[in-house]
């Protein structure tokens, strides 16, 4: 692990980026709350939503086990972009195959676009963040994060990380994937998680 005076500086530049421009998604237009804890009530409303897109594993992550994940990154860009509150990372047989973050869609009207540049136009989606592709393993997540670890033999695994901290947005990145997956008829060929990072948030907030 980075020290923790390293780690800190690393930590700031990622929430200054979260809270000012980075694509304008923290406008008030995009539900964005401040938490001050893990809410369980607010998780179960959370996850009675996201069922009505799709199935999924649910994980809610330690405030460490976030922090272990930003630590994957080789340097300040890496680390501020696990950093980010919403991912979706798409792994084909193990490997990051394709890579989506907050920060690199453009906003709308009332939510980001996830399909930026016809992203979500066919599958495996086109990745958004270029680097750590082909790189990252999902047995470096399964090493944080040991529910991922499963005998299925699909192809593809699919991690969102999402907070309450940006309902909406994290809403609509369930709905991306799901939408994408059943366009290109590739339901029995993914498992997907959903990995709850309020803990982490909510202490830094």
């Amino acid at each position: 692990f980075m020290n923790k005076s390293i780690f800190k500086t690393v930590l700031l530049l990622a929430l200054v980026v979260i809270l000012s421009s980075c694509s304008a998604i923290m406008s008030s237009m995009y539900g964005v709350k401040r938490i001050k804890r893990f809410d369980q009530q607010n998780y179960d409303n959370f996850i009675a939503k996201a069922k009505e897109y799709t199935d999924f594993v649910a994980i809610i992550s330690t405030h460490d086990q976030y922090r272990q994940l930003i630590n994957l990154g080789k340097d300040s860009v890496e680390k501020k972009d696990f950093g980010q509150p919403v991912q979706m990372l798409y792994f084909e047989n193990g490997i990051l195959a394709s890579y989506h973050i907050n920060c690199y869609a453009k906003g709308g009207v009332s939510n980001i676009n996830w399909n930026t540049d016809n992203r979500f136009s066919s599958f495996l989606p086109q990745t958004a963040v270029k680097h750590s592709i082909g790189d990252m393993k999902l047995y470096d997540y399964t090493e944080i994060y040991p529910e991922l670890v499963s005998s299925s033999d699909k192809p593809y695994t699919i991690l969102i990380f999402w907070t309450n901290m940006l309902p909406k947005i994290s809403l609509s990145a369930i709905k991306t994937v799901a939408d994408n997956i059943k366009v290109n008829n590739k339901d029995s060929d993914c498992r997907i998680f959903l990995i709850n990072t309020d803990n982490f948030f909510a202490r830094y907030m």
